[in-house]
């Protein structure tokens, strides 16, 4: 359960099914990769109504949800815009499809998200095309677009490993201020735990497809309890450890062909 104002991190190594998961939740697996079981249940905007079971609903719909109610930020903004549209035509494209606003009422809701979100000389850099920006600054465009859209719940898919680590930091605070300010429900995907330790509230580790432990972010850091997460925390560099050898986890995570039976990490388990 994703709660309004909740940043619940989903953690773990490459190639444990973060950014599958976040596909799965909004129905963009490719097409070798389907849902066998579960239920993704998106909460009503009216109080008194059921929620809504993403899963059985037609493509019509669910296209309504994708961006309206839950938006998400891919990993790798220059693969996530298009290269040949104008970065405020497709802002102004997502606040069309997903609100009230059309035209020059659109574009103004657009120039005011690019200055939210720290784009200098918002009325000028709105007519730019994606290549003539930074990388900083096309993950703040991507975070426009997707907050200008206005959603309830948004899924962050590694939002600043493409970032040098100011503009990192930067990014964070931002996305910080913007779910304070509009109650965001934030599924934040990483494998970097500084960033979770800074913005989640609750926290789970993923390994070879299975959530291994789930725990709030002090609970998780003060007193991990799986011998996966034991490992993680022992390779973490620290002051504490100068001079001496990192923990190493030996081997590789499974492919989903050959997950074990029971416990996943055991043949990586000492």
């Amino acid at each position: 359960i994703l709660a309004r104002g909740e940043t619940y991190a989903l953690v773990g190594e490459s190639g444990c099914g973060k950014s599958m998961t976040a596909l799965a939740l909004m129905r963009l697996l490719p097409e070798n990769g389907r849902v066998a079981r579960g239920r993704v249940a998106l909460s009503a905007e009216a109080p008194d109504a059921k929620p809504t079971e993403l899963l059985a609903l037609p493509e019509s719909l669910m296209r309504r949800v994708r961006g309206g109610r839950i938006g998400i930020i891919f990993q790798e903004p220059a693969t996530s815009l298009n290269p040949v549209m104008r970065v405020g035509d497709q802002i102004v494209e997502a606040i069309e499809t997903h609100t009230v606003l059309r035209g020059e009422a659109a574009r103004a809701r657009a120039i005011d998200w690019l200055r939210r979100v720290g784009i200098p000389e918002p009325e000028r850099r709105i007519d730019s095309y994606p290549f003539e920006m930074s990388g900083g600054q096309k993950q703040r465009v991507m975070i426009a677009m997707t907050l200008a859209a206005e959603p309830d719940y948004l899924i962050a898919d590694e939002p600043t490993t493409a970032l040098d680590v100011t503009i990192q930091k930067q990014v964070l605070d931002l996305l910080k201020d913007l779910q304070r300010e509009r109650q965001l429900g934030l599924l934040l995907i990483t494998h970097d735990l500084a960033v979770v330790a800074d913005m989640a509230h609750r926290v789970a580790l993923m390994y070879a497809g299975q959530i291994v432990e789930q725990a709030g972010r002090k609970e998780l850091f003060d007193r991990p309890l799986h011998p996966y997460t034991l490992k993680l925390f022992q390779s973490l560099p620290d002051r504490q450890k100068r001079g001496q050898k990192l923990e190493v986890i030996e081997g590789v995570v499974p492919r989903p062909t050959d997950f074990p039976a029971g416990c996943r990490f055991a043949d990586r388990c000492n």
